[in-house]
C-alpha cells in the first residue's frame, strides 16, 4: 500500500495513536512528528483511499481556510474568528496528488518498488463547475454552480536497472579523471609547494651511474696489460700480484669476449 506524505503535526499525530504514522514510505519505524507518511485506508478490492479533509491536512491546509489571493470567487464569505474571508469550500481549489515510485534503498539498492502519495495544494487557485439541469430542453434549466477541490493526479518515479554500456562510459570517465588527478598532484608537489626540494628527495631515488660505455675500453687496457706481462715474463708477488690476479680472473670472461672480437676484426 502506498502511504501518504504528510505535513502536519497534529494529523500525525492523529494517526500515531491508530499506530498509521510512519517515518518513512517504506518500514515499520512508527513516529508521532512531522513530517510522517500516514498508512492508507483499503476498500473491499484493496484499493488505497484517504478522507478528502485528510489529503487537504496533509498538503498542510483545512477546507475551511482562507483561500487567499483568489478573484473569481463568489461574492458570498464565510465568518471566521479572523475576519471575513472566501474560504476553500467556497472558492474551491486545485490539488496536485503526487505519486511517485521507487525501487531504490540508499545504503540497500534495488528492493522491491514502492509508492507514496505526496499532496501540493496550488496556492490562490479555484474551481468552479456549471452543471445544468433541464425540465424542458432549451426553455427551462437550473444552472447549478459548483465549487470543490480539483485533484490532479500526477504519476513518476524512478525504476533502475544495469546498463553495461553506461558502466563502462563511468568506469573510462573515473579511470581518466584519477590519471588527471595523481599528475596534478605530482605537478604541485614537486614544482609549486614550498618544501619541493623535499618531495623530489622522497619521490625520486638517486642511484650510482652506471655506464656501459667505458667498459670496453677499459677491458681492452686489461687485455694489452697482460699481453705485455707475458711477453716480458714478469709474475706477480706480494699483496698487490694477489689483488690483481683475482681481479683479472673476475673480468676473464669479458676479456675473453673482447680478444674474440678483436680477433675477428682482425681476421
Amino acid at each position: 500500500p502506498g502511504r501518504l506524505h504528510s505535513k502536519d503535526s497534529e494529523l500525525c499525530k492523529l494517526a500515531y495513536q491508530t499506530e498509521k504514522s510512519y517515518v518513512s514510505y517504506r518500514g515499520k519505524q512508527q513516529t508521532d512528528g512531522a513530517p510522517c507518511f500516514i498508512e492508507p485506508n483499503h476498500t473491499a478490492t484493496n484499493q488505497d483511499f484517504f478522507t478528502l479533509d485528510t489529503i487537504l491536512r496533509a498538503s498542510g491546509v483545512d477546507i475551511d481556510d482562507c483561500n487567499v489571493g483568489t478573484d473569481n470567487a463568489d461574492s458570498n464569505s464565510t465568518i471566521t474568528n479572523t475576519g471575513s474571508c472566501q474560504t476553500y469550500r467556497d472558492t474551491g481549489a486545485t490539488l496536485l496528488l503526487n505519486i511517485y515510485w521507487t525501487d531504490f534503498a540508499p545504503y540497500v539498492g534495488l528492493v522491491d518498488p514502492a509508492y507514496y502519495y505526496s499532496p501540493q495544494l496550488i496556492a490562490g487557485s479555484s474551481f468552479k463547475q456549471y452543471i445544468p439541469f433541464y425540465k424542458q430542453y432549451r426553455s427551462q434549466r437550473t444552472l447549478l454552480n459548483a465549487h470543490g477541490i480539483k485533484i490532479a493526479v500526477l504519476l513518476g518515479g524512478e525504476f533502475h536497472t544495469f546498463n553495461m554500456l553506461s558502466f563502462l562510459i563511468t568506469l573510462t570517465t573515473a579511470v581518466g579523471l584519477l590519471a588527471v588527478a595523481t599528475t596534478i598532484v605530482d605537478l604541485l608537489m614537486l614544482y609549486v609547494l614550498p618544501e619541493k626540494e623535499r618531495y623530489q628527495e622522497a619521490k625520486y631515488e638517486s642511484t650510482e651511474e652506471f655506464e656501459r660505455r667505458n667498459l670496453v675500453p677499459s677491458a681492452l687496457n686489461q687485455l694489452i696489460f697482460r699481453s705485455d706481462r707475458r711477453q716480458s715474463g714478469e709474475e706477480n708477488d706480494g699483496a698487490y700480484g694477489r689483488a690483481g690476479d683475482e681481479a683479472n680472473e673476475l673480468q676473464d670472461p669479458l676479456l675473453e669476449a673482447v680478444d674474440t672480437s678483436i680477433s675477428n676484426s682482425v681476421i
